[in-house]
C-alpha cells in the first residue's frame, strides 16, 4: 500500500505527543514508542485488520466490527448499511489516487468519495453485484483498481467510469488469489493463491502458470507456501511473506529467488503477515507476536528498539514509513500510531563504492564546508578526506605537505586551514597550493570563523586573528593580558571564551565584557572544558569532564546528567541546530535536548553505528545538517523544518479552572477540598499544539488514561473524584503538566468505622498470635541460650587457664633460655633442659591454639575475602612441609593452570597448614593431595594418608570441638592436643563459604575441602605471604640526603642550594610556612637549614613545629641567625634545634656542620638496624651521637624493647608496635623509614628470624617448634623467611651447625 509522506506526516504529529515530564526528566520508557488508539478513545473494537490514511491526513481503520475515521480529534463510525455493503467486517482499505477510500468487507466493497463526503454505490455504478469476500485491493500505475474475491476471481474497476470487468470467474472459495500485483506496463500479473503457490496470470485466456525459476524449470518453489504478503521492493524484485515464516525475494522477470535469513528469539518461526516497504531497502513485517523490521541490505533485523514496543501484538498491516511514522493494526490491541524519535541521521565510513577509502580508525577531529555539497572531514591518524553531499562520495586527499595527525580545519577566504601538532597551513584546494605558517602555532589550536568573516586561531593560550592584507596573524588587542583557555561561538553574533583572569567573557564589537552566571564567577569556570558555546538566550553551555553539561543562565546555573536522561556523563560534543535543539554526544549515545528541556536519546542499539564521538568534532553546515566525528567515521543529523513556537506554561494551555461556580487560581499545582471533588477545565481559545483538524488531547492521569479532546465549549468535566492526587497533561510535549491533590474528607464516615473495627479486630488477633508466638519463641532461645552459655562457659574455661599458664610458663622458659646459653651446663644437665624447652615449647603452641580457637568462637576473627590462586597456594605449602619428614612419600597432583577461588589468604592458609600437618603427623607412609573443580562451581582439596584409619562413626565428631581420635602408632611427631584444630578449620571453611569434611574411603583418611571459585580471573592473584607482607616499601633508589633550605633572601637561598647540590639532594621554600607544608608532604627530608627571621613562620616557629610533632621530630634542623645573642641560643636549643650558625659565616664551616650531624645520624643507623636482638643496649648515654636529638635515641630504644617483648606474639605486628609508641601506622613507617631506612614490619621480622637462628643453633627443638616460638602462624611461611634470609631451609642450618 502506498501512502503519501504528507499524510503519514499529518498523523506523525501524534507520534510525539506522549509522556510529558518536566524539564530534563529521564527517558522515557519503552511503552512511550507509540500512542494506542483504542475503543476508550471511540473505536467499536480494538480488533483491526487494516489501516490506511488519506490526503487530508485523516486515517481510516478497518475493523472487525465497521469502518472508523480518525481525524485526531476524534472517531466517526460507519457500519454497512451507511457504507451499501453487507457486513461490518472490513478486511481491506485502499486511499485512490483521487483520495477516495474502497472499503473490502466481508460481504461487498465500498467507496467514500472525500470530495462529497459520501459513500457512492459501486455496484448501481457498474452494474454488477459483489456478493462476497473481498480477498484483496490493488490499484495500478493506470489508476485501475483490482478486487480479489474469495468466490468470484478478479474485477477490474475503471477509475472513472466505475466499469467492471470479471476475470477467472470460475475460481471458488478454496482456490482463489489471495494476494495480487499487477505491472500492465510491464505486462506482469503476479497472484499468491490461498492454497499455495506464486502465479503468472495470462487474464485474456485466465490462464495461471506457477513460477519456476529460470535454472531448474521442472521445480515449483512456492507451490505449498501459503503467501501473506506480496510487494515490490525495486525495480526487478518482490518480497514474499509466508505463513510458515519463511521470507523470499523473487524475481519474476528473471526467475530467480533467495530465501532471506529470519528467526525468532525463541528460534520457533513467525507466523508471518502482510509486509510493506517503509525506506530505503527496509521491510515492516506483521506477525502474530509483533513486528520485524527487515534490512535487506544487511539481510537481518533492525530498529529493536521499535519492535520491542510491539512484542505479543497480533500485527495485522503496516502503514507509513521510518522517516514519518508507522501506523499499525494489531488484532486485539487497536491501532499504534508511532511517536517522533527525534532524529534523522545517517553515517560515513567508507565511499560508497570504493572501500578501501574508510574513515574507520582515523579518529575525526573536526569539519569545514568549502561549498554547499562539499564538507571536508580532518582526523588525527588518517590526514584530510573531503565528503561529497550530492553523490555521497568520499575521497581522501593525498599531499605530502600535509600531516596526517589534524586537531582542527576551518575554510576561510577560499583556503582550507590547518591545525595539527606541527603547525598550521592553508590549502587552496583549486591550486592546491600548500602553505605553512608555524610562527608558534602548534598544539591543541582552535579555529574559528565568526559570523562576520574573521578568522580567529586559539593557540597557547593567546587568541590571534588573521590579517589578509598582512598574510599572517596578529594578537586580539582586546584578549593582550589575558590567557585565554577555551574559545566558543555565540548565537549572538559574539564570541565567548573562558579565561584565566576574568573566567567567562563575551566579545563583541571589539569590547570584552565579563559574564554574571551566578556562582561561576571569575577563574572559577578555568577548570572547565573548552566545549562551550552560548544560544539565542544567553546561556552558556559548557561541558566539564565527566560532569555532564552546565547550562548557566543569568545568576543561575542548571545540570544536565544522567539523572536528567543523558546515557553518560562523559560529554564530547554539545552544538546547536537550526530548530533551537541542543545536540549533545557522549562515549555512548547521541542525545538532544529541546528548548523546553525534554530529552531524546538514541545509542548503537537504535543503528547509530559510528560508536565513540571524539571530542570538539561537531560542525553544522549551511544546510542546517550537523556532522558529528567519531573514532570510526560520521554521523549526520539531518536538518528539519522547524515547527512553530509553541507555550510551555500552564497559563498558556489552560484558561481556567472552575469548580462550584468558584475560579480555582492555579500555577502548576492546585489543591482541592475533599467537596471541591468535581471541576471543569476550560482549555484556552489559543492552542499552540494542532492535531490533524486543529484540536488538542489532554488526559487527567490518576482518573484515566485516555487521551481526549476538549467539547464544542472547550471544556474539559471531571465529576466525583476520588481523593488522591492528579497530573493534568496535553499532548503538547512541550506543554506544562499540573499536578491536582484533591484532600480526603476530615470526618469519620460509616464505612470508615466499619473499616476502623474490621482493623481492630484483624490487630488484636495478631497481638494474640504475637504474643504466642513470641513466649514459644523465648522458650526456645532459654533453652539454645543454656547450650550456647554452658559451651561458652567450657570455652571462657579453658581460655582462663591459658591465660593463667602464660605468666608461670614465661617464668619457666626465661631462666631455661639462660641455661641453655650458660656454656658451663653439662650435657646431661643440657639434656635435660632440651627436655624441658621443649615441651615448654609445645605447651606454648597448645595455649596458642586454645586462644586462638576462641577468638573464633567469639567472632573476632574477621575474614577479608578476595580472589586468590588454590593452586599456587597449596604448592607452596606443600614444599615447605616435605622437609618435615623425609620418610614420607609425597604424591602431589596440583593443576598447572591458576584455579581461582573466593577466600581469605589467612584463614585459607590456617585450614590446609591444619589438614597437611595431621597428615603428616599420623601418617605411616604416604600422603596423596590432589586438587580438582567441581560441576557445581567449587575448588575441590583432596589430602589422603594411609595408618590408622578413623571409624566412620567419628568422621563426623571429629570436627567438634575437644573431639581427638588417639593412636598408639608413633611417628615422631607429638600427637598431643585439646583436639580443636579441625574444628577451627572447619569453621574457617563455613565461613568462607566452604565446606570441609572426611571422605567415605575405609582404607585411608581423606579430608575433603571445598571453596567457591570465582570468575574475577583479571584481579591480579592473591599470593600465599599476602597476608604477612606489608604495603610500605623503602624507595632506596637515590642514597643522597636530602636537604631543604629555607631563607627568604633569595641570593643567599640560590647560594646554598648550589653548594650543597654537590653532595646533597636540595629542597628550597622562601619562608617557613612554605618549609612546613613540604616537610608533610615530603617523606624523605634528612635535615633542615632555616633562617631565624622569616616572613608567615619564623625559623624558630619552624623549629618548633618540627620538633614537637612526633612524626617530624627526627628531622636534623640548623638555624641561621645574624644576631645570636645568648638569649637566641638558648630559646633555639630548647625549641629543638641541632645547631645554630651566626651570619656571616663560611659555606666550609656550614657544610662541615652539616657533614658531621648526617654522620652522626648514620652512626645511630648502622648500630639500630643490625639482626641482633641486644642492639638497643649500644647506645646508653647522651653523648654517643654527638649533636643527635635524644628524642631519636629513646625511640629507638623504646622500639627494640617493645619488640623483645612480644616478639613471640603471632599477632603483634606494625599496628600493635604503632600502638605502643602512640604513633599512626604511617607515622611509624616514616620515622623508621627516615632513621634505620627499613620497614617496621621488616624489622619486626628480623628480629624474629635471629631468634629463630639462635634457637636452631643452641637448642634441639624442633622445626614446628621453634616457629611458633618465635610468633610465626604457619610453618610453611616461616620456613619460606628463614630461606629468604639465610640462603637455607631450617632443616638444612640445623644440620650445618651440629
Amino acid at each position: 500500500m502506498k501512502i503519501s509522506g504528507i499524510r503519514i506526516a499529518a498523523l506523525s504529529i501524534l507520534t510525539i505527543l506522549s509522556l510529558l515530564t518536566s524539564s530534563y526528566s529521564k527517558a522515557e520508557s519503552r511503552n512511550s514508542e507509540f500512542v494506542n488508539i483504542t475503543y476508550l478513545n471511540g473505536l467499536t473494537t480494538n480488533s483491526i485488520y487494516d489501516v490506511c490514511t488519506d490526503k487530508n491526513g485523516c486515517l481510516w481503520i478497518g475493523t472487525a466490527t465497521g469502518l472508523s475515521k480518525y481525524n485526531g480529534y476524534n472517531v466517526k463510525n460507519f457500519f454497512k448499511e451507511e457504507m451499501n455493503i453487507r457486513s461490518n467486517i472490513i478486511r481491506y482499505l485502499l486511499c485512490d489516487r483521487n483520495n477516495r477510500i474502497w472499503v473490502g468487507s466481508g460481504n461487498g466493497v465500498g467507496i467514500y468519495d472525500s470530495n462529497s463526503k459520501k459513500f457512492l454505490n459501486l455496484e448501481v455504478l457498474s452494474g454488477n453485484t459483489v456478493e462476497n469476500k473481498t480477498a484483496g485491493l490493488f490499484e495500478d500505475s493506470m489508476g485501475t483498481i483490482w478486487i480479489s474475491l474469495r468466490t468470484g476471481g478478479i474485477r477490474s474497476i475503471d477509475p472513472d467510469t466505475f466499469e467492471m470487468t470479471k476475470y477467472f470467474s470460475d475460481l471458488d472459495g478454496y482456490n482463489y488469489f489471495f494476494r495480487i500485483w499487477f505491472e500492465p506496463e510491464n505486462d506482469l500479473y503476479l497472484a499468491a493463491a490461498v492454497d499455495g503457490g506464486l502465479y503468472y496470470l495470462d487474464l485474456a485466456n485466465e490462464i495461471k502458470t506457477p513460477f519456476s525459476p529460470s535454472d531448474d524449470p521442472s521445480s515449483v518453489p512456492f507451490a505449498d507456501k501459503k503467501i501473506n504478503g506480496l510487494t515490490k521492493v525495486n525495480g526487478t524484485s518482490f518480497c514474499m511473506s509466508c505463513e510458515d515464516g519463511t521470507l523470499w525475494l523473487v524475481n519474476p522477470y528473471e526467475k530467480t529467488y533467495e530465501q532471506l535469513p529470519l528467526k525468532s528469539k525463541d528460534g520457533n518461526p513467525y507466523k508471518l503477515r502482510k509486509v510493506s516497504v517503509i525506506g530505503d531497502n527496509i521491510l515492516g513485517i506483521g506477525h502474530t507476536n509483533g513486528l520485524v523490521i527487515y534490512d535487506l541490505n544487511k539481510r537481518k533485523p533492525v530498529y529493536k528498539r521499535i519492535t520491542h514496543a510491539l512484542e505479543n501484538k497480533n500485527v495485522y498491516s503496516i502503514c507509513g514509513n521510518l522517516e514519518n511514522g508507522l501506523i499499525i493494526s494489531t488484532f486485539k490491541d487497536g491501532v499504534m500510531i508511532q511517536q517522533e524519535s527525534g532524529f534523522s541521521f545517517s553515517t560515513i565510513k567508507e565511499d560508497i563504492k570504493n572501500k578501501k577509502v574508510s574513515l574507520k580508525g582515523s579518529n575525526v577531529t573536526g569539519f569545514a564546508e568549502s561549498n554547499d555539497t562539499t564538507i571536508w572531514i580532518s582526523t588525527s591518524l588518517k590526514g584530510l578526506f573531503r565528503y561529497s553531499s550530492t553523490d555521497k562520495t568520499l575521497r581522501k586527499y593525498e599531499s605530502r605537505s600535509i600531516p596526517k595527525e589534524i586537531d582542527k580545519i576551518a575554510y576561510f577566504s577560499d583556503r582550507l586551514w590547518i591545525c595539527s601538532s606541527s603547525g598550521l597551513y592553508s590549502l587552496n584546494p583549486d591550486t592546491k597550493e600548500v602553505r605553512p605558517y608555524r610562527e608558534g602555532f602548534w598544539g591543541n589550536s582552535n579555529i574559528i570563523v565568526t559570523e562576520d568573516n574573521r578568522l580567529i586561531l586559539l593557540t597557547e593560550n593567546r587568541l590571534l586573528e588573521f590579517n589578509e592584507s598582512l598574510d599572517n596573524f596578529t594578537p586580539v588587542k582586546e584578549f593582550k593580558d589575558l590567557n585565554v583557555l577555551g574559545l566558543g561561538e555565540s548565537d549572538c553574533n559574539t564570541l565567548v571564551a573562558i579565561t584565566k583572569e576574568k573566567g567567562l567573557v563575551r566579545w563583541k564589537n571589539g569590547k570584552v565584557t565579563g559574564i554574571n552566571h551566578g556562582p561561576f564567577k571569575n577563574e572559577s569556570l578555568s577548570n572547565y572544558s573548552t566545549i562551550i558555546f552560548e544560544d539565542s538566550q544567553s546561556r552558556i553551555w559548557a561541558a566539564p569532564p565527566e560532569t555532564g553539561v552546565l547550562m548557566l543562565s543569568e545568576n543561575s546555573f542548571n545540570s544536565i546528567t544522567t539523572r536528567s536522561g543523558l546515557a553518560s556523563d562523559v560529554i564530547t560534543n554539545a552544538i546547536k541546530d537550526n530548530n533551537g535543539n541542543i545536540l549533545i554526544t557522549t562515549d555512548r549515545s547521541l542525545s538532544k535536548i529541546t528548548e523546553s528541556g525534554k530529552i531524546y536519546s538514541i545509542t548503537k542499539s537504535d543503528g547509530l553505528i559510528n560508536y565513540g564521538f571524539t571530542r570538539s568534532s561537531a560542525f553544522k553546515t549551511s544546510t542546517g545538517d550537523v556532522f558529528l566525528g567519531s573514532r570510526d567515521g560520521v554521523t549526520i543529523i539531518h536538518s528539519t523544518a522547524r515547527k512553530a513556537q509553541q507555550k510551555t506554561t500552564a497559563t498558556d494551555i489552560i484558561e481556567k479552572i472552575v469548580c462550584n461556580g468558584t475560579d480555582i487560581q492555579f500555577k502548576n499545582k492546585v489543591v482541592l477540598k475533599h467537596n471541591q471533588n468535581s471541576f471543569d477545565i476550560t482549555i484556552s481559545d489559543i492552542d499552540p499544539y494542532h492535531i490533524i483538524s486543529g484540536r488538542s488531547l489532554y488526559c487527567l492521569e490518576g482518573y484515566e488514561n485516555t487521551w481526549k479532546p476538549a467539547g464544542k465549549d472547550r471544556k474539559l468535566s471531571y465529576q466525583g473524584l476520588k481523593p488522591g492526587k492528579y497530573t493534568f497533561k496535553s499532548y503538547n510535549p512541550e506543554a506544562e503538566a499540573i499536578s491536582i491533590r484533591i484532600n480526603a474528607h476530615p470526618l469519620v464516615s460509616v464505612t470508615a468505622i466499619a473499616i476502623y473495627v474490621i482493623a481492630l479486630i484483624i490487630l488484636m488477633t495478631f497481638i494474640i498470635i504475637y504474643i504466642r508466638n513470641n513466649e514459644v519463641r523465648k522458650r526456645k532461645e532459654k533453652t539454645i541460650q543454656m547450650k550456647v552459655d554452658l559451651h561458652q562457659d567450657k570455652i571462657d574455661f579453658f581460655t582462663n587457664i591459658a591465660h593463667e599458664i602464660k605468666t608461670p610458663l614465661t617464668l619457666i622458659t626465661t631462666p631455661l633460655n639462660h641455661l641453655k646459653n650458660n656454656p658451663n651446663i653439662d650435657e646431661e644437665a643440657r639434656y635435660d633442659i632440651d627436655v624441658m624447652d621443649k615441651h615448654a615449647s609445645y605447651l606454648s603452641s597448645l595455649i596458642k591454639e586454645l586462644l586462638e580457637f576462641s577468638k573464633l568462637e567469639k567472632s573476632k576473627m574477621q575474614i577479608n575475602s578476595k580472589p586468590l590462586d588454590f593452586c599456587r597456594l597449596v604448592s607452596n605449602i606443600v614444599a615447605n612441609y616435605k622437609e618435615l619428614n623425609d620418610s614420607v612419600k609425597w604424591s602431589v597432583c596440583v593443576p598447572d593452570s591458576p584455579i581461582w577461588i573466593m577466600a581469605d589468604n589467612s584463614a585459607t592458609s590456617k585450614i590446609l597448614n591444619n589438614l597437611i600437618f595431621n597428615a603428616i603427623k599420623y601418617t605411616e607412609s604416604f600422603i596423596n593431595i590432589e586438587i580438582t573443580c567441581d560441576t557445581d562451581n567449587y575448588a575441590t582439596f583432596t589430602i589422603s594418608n594411609d595408618g590408622d584409619v578413623i571409624p566412620s562413626e567419628m568422621r563426623e565428631k571429629i570436627f567438634d570441638s575437644f573431639v581427638q581420635y588417639n593412636s598408639d602408632r608413633n611417628t615422631g611427631f607429638s600427637k598431643e592436643g585439646f583436639g580443636i584444630g579441625l574444628s577451627v578449620a572447619k569453621t574457617l571453611a563455613i565461613l568462607q563459604e566452604g565446606k570441609l569434611y572426611m571422605g567415605n574411603s575405609l582404607e585411608t583418611n581423606d579430608f575433603i575441602l571445598k571453596l567457591p571459585i570465582t570468575d574475577a580471573v583479571e584481579m591480579e592473584a592473591a599470593t600465599e605471604d599476602e597476608h604477612h607482607e606489608e604495603i610500605d616499601k623503602i624507595n632506596a633508589d637515590d642514597s643522597r640526603n636530602t636537604i631543604l633550605v629555607a631563607e627568604d633572601h633569595p641570593d643567599l637561598l640560590e647560594y646554598i642550594r648550589k653548594t650543597l647540590s654537590q653532595n646533597y639532594n636540595v629542597l628550597t621554600a622562601r619562608n617557613g610556612a612554605e618549609a612546613y607544608e613540604m616537610v608533610k608532604s615530603q617523606s624523605n627530608i634528612d635535615l633542615i637549614i632555616t633562617d631565624l627571621k622569616m616572613p608567615e613562620m619564623t625559623g624558630m616557629e619552624l623549629c618548633r613545629n618540627i620538633k614537637q610533632n612526633p612524626t617530624f621530630s627526627h628531622i636534623l634542623v640548623v638555624i641561621l641567625s645574624a644576631n645570636l645573642t645568648p638569649e637566641i641560643k638558648i630559646e633555639s636549643l630548647k625549641g629543638g634545634a641541632d645547631a645554630i650558625i651566626e651570619k656571616p659565616f663560611s659555606m666550609d664551616f656550614l657544610l662541615s656542620r652539616v657533614e658531621n650531624l648526617i654522620n652522626a645520624r648514620k652512626i645511630l643507623i648502622e648500630r639500630y638496624s643490625g639482626n641482633s636482638i641486644e642492639s638497643d643496649n649500644k647506645v646508653d648515654t647522651e653523648t654517643d651521637v654527638t649533636g643527635l636529638a635524644m628524642r631519636d635515641i629513646v625511640f629507638l630504644k623504646d622500639l627494640n624493647r617493645i619488640i623483645q617483648e612480644n616478639f613471640n606474639d603471632p599477632d603483634f605486628g606494625v599496628d600493635e608496635l604503632a600502638e605502643a609508641l602512640n604513633l599512626s601506622r604511617s607515622s611509624l613507617n616514616r620515622k623508621m623509614r627516615d632513621i634505620l631506612n627499613d620497614t617496621a614490619n621488616n624489622h619486626i621480622r628480623e628480629v624474629r628470624m635471629a631468634k629463630a637462628e639462635e634457637l636452631l643453633r643452641n637448642s634441639t627443638m624442633q622445626i614446628n617448634e621453634i616457629c611458633y616460638k618465635v610468633g610465626f602462624q604457619t610453618p610453611s611461611y616461616f620456613i619460606k623467611c628463614f630461606r629468604k634470609k639465610f640462603g637455607m631451609s631450617p632443616n638444612e642450618y640445623a644440620n650445618s651447625k651440629h
